[in-house]
């Protein structure tokens, strides 16, 4: 009987209690009270489109690059070009009445030995030059995508989107070219405004950096292809 009473005590202040608190809440002033927050601000991403193929085309050091690739190209022509004399000479010399038949069977083997050497030439050349571009093309696209990175943040958008066009306006409508946007899954913008292409800001910043601070011109740009 005497637990009960106690309980019973223990129930009546706390609800006392509660009653006391919700009577100081009620008094205090509204300033006090929490305003409710504002309404969220609806959010929005700022997009900017890159053609890839035209800031690469345009890209001085790209440029400079490719003029280098046709010097070290040119040492696998000219080797080619000495076998192809030399075949040229001993099909000459196997046409020849005076060419006895034994003599024309051992021209036949030393040309048939010149062509294995010219395949291997080019084989050779193709080799190194394309594992050569291929690890210049890693950096170049590195360099595009730190400069499009910081042309981002500096404009403040939130997302840059890279794509590829023809430069040339005659091939935007070619077969090729729409048969490779058929079958693309990437980005490929049907409209947008002109305000959301970056890729001569990006050019002339890869630009800029990649000449001599001297010799760097306000704006180094090139026409966009549509």
């Amino acid at each position: 009987m005497k637990r009960t009473f106690v309980v019973t005590a223990a129930g009546v202040a706390l609800a006392g209690a509660l009653v006391y608190v919700g009577g100081l809440w009620a008094q205090q002033p509204a300033s006090s009270v929490p305003a409710r927050p504002a309404a969220a601000v609806a959010p929005r991403t700022k997009i900017a489109l890159l053609n890839l193929t035209y800031v690469i085309s345009y890209y001085e050091k790209y440029k400079s690059y490719k003029e280098e690739m046709k010097t070290k190209a040119k040492v696998y022509e000219d080797r080619l070009k000495g076998k192809q004399a030399e075949a040229e000479a001993l099909s000459k010399e196997m046409k020849d009445p005076k060419t006895a038949a034994a003599q024309a069977e051992e021209i036949g083997r030393k040309m048939k030995q010149i062509q294995r050497d010219a395949e291997d030439i080019k084989a050779e050349g193709q080799a190194a030059l394309a594992k050569e571009m291929d690890g210049f093309m890693v950096i170049v696209y590195r360099e595009v995508q730190e400069a499009a990175q910081k042309y981002a943040v500096s404009h403040d958008f939130d997302l840059v989107l890279q794509y590829n066009e023809p430069l040339d306006s005659n091939e935007y409508y070619s077969a090729q070219n729409i048969g490779r946007k058929m079958n693309a899954g990437a980005l490929i913008p049907l409209h947008y405004s002109k305000g959301m292409e970056i890729s001569p800001d990006v050019l002339t910043m890869l630009n800029l950096s990649y000449r001599p601070a001297a010799a760097a011109p306000a704006h180094a740009t090139a026409p966009m292809g549509n």
